[in-house]
Parts: structure tokens; sequence; C-alpha cells
């Protein structure tokens, strides 16, 4: 270090440090070791970094309403081994609970019979499944009151 020539400054200023070494040369190697130069990152990087950053912000929305939907089929009684035995009758459970009006009384999936009350109307009815597993058919079980 002691045989490089030092900057415009230190020649001006005629300033040499107590060990022989020009002040500003040592203070300008001292910066120029501490903090290398930043590595510039071209567009591709950028784009390839949006594009990860974008497919995981799906991924987390994907996830969230998939566990959303695992909570609330759960909280209704739709078990994952319901759809696995019977999933006829799971679905039709899942028709009547997504009805606001709707609300379960008994249920039996052996037989595939549901028996649900209107809210609204104050009419009770049984569901039962077709045999043929092609619809459902509605046997109303307490008659509609009757309106003055």
């Amino acid at each position: 270090m002691r045989g490089r020539a030092p900057c415009i400054d230190c020649t001006l200023a005629a300033g040499q440090g107590a060990a022989g070494r020009w002040r500003c040369y040592d203070s300008v190697m001292a910066i120029s070791e501490a903090a290398p130069a930043a590595k510039k990152r071209g567009p591709l990087f950028w784009i390839i970094t949006g594009v990860l950053i974008l497919g995981l912000l799906i991924a987390v929305v994907i996830g969230g309403v998939g566990y959303f939907a695992y909570q609330t089929m759960t909280n209704a009684g739709i078990t994952p081994e319901l759809l696995k035995s019977n999933p006829k009758f799971a679905a039709h459970k899942m028709v009547v609970v997504v009805d606001k009006d709707l609300e379960i009384v008994s249920e039996n999936p052996d037989t595939d019979e549901i028996v649900v009350r209107s809210k609204s109307k104050g009419v009770t009815s049984m569901h039962k499944m077709d045999p043929d597993g092609k619809g459902v058919m509605m046997i109303p079980v307490t008659p509609a009151p009757e309106s003055k």
C-alpha cells in the first residue's frame, strides 16, 4: 500500500498518516473493500419472481377456499366417510344444508331419507332418494298451514 499513489485530495492537502500512509487512500480502500458493487438483475429475474409470487398467492387462495369448504361440510355433518360410503346421500344432504330455508329434522343414510322442515312455510317433508338414484321424491309429512 505504500507504493501506491495518493489521490488528488491527499496530494493537495499533503497529509500523511501516522504510519506513513496517505489518509485518503486508506479510507477509500476501507470503503471499497467493505461494500462491493451490487449486482444488477435483469428483467428475466423480475419476470420469474413475479410469476412465482403470483403462483404462491393463487395456491394460498385455493387452499383457503378448500379449507373453508371442508370446515363447512364437516360442521354440516358431511364427513369424508359419508362421501365414500354413500355419495348420493351426501350430495343430497349438501343441497339441503346449503338452502337456508330448510333445516334437517332427522336423517337416515341407510334408507336414504332426510326429513326437513321449511322455516318460512312451516311444512315438514320427507326427502327420499329414488331407488334408481335419478332423483329425489318429496313426501309431505305435515301440510302447510292454511292462510286466511
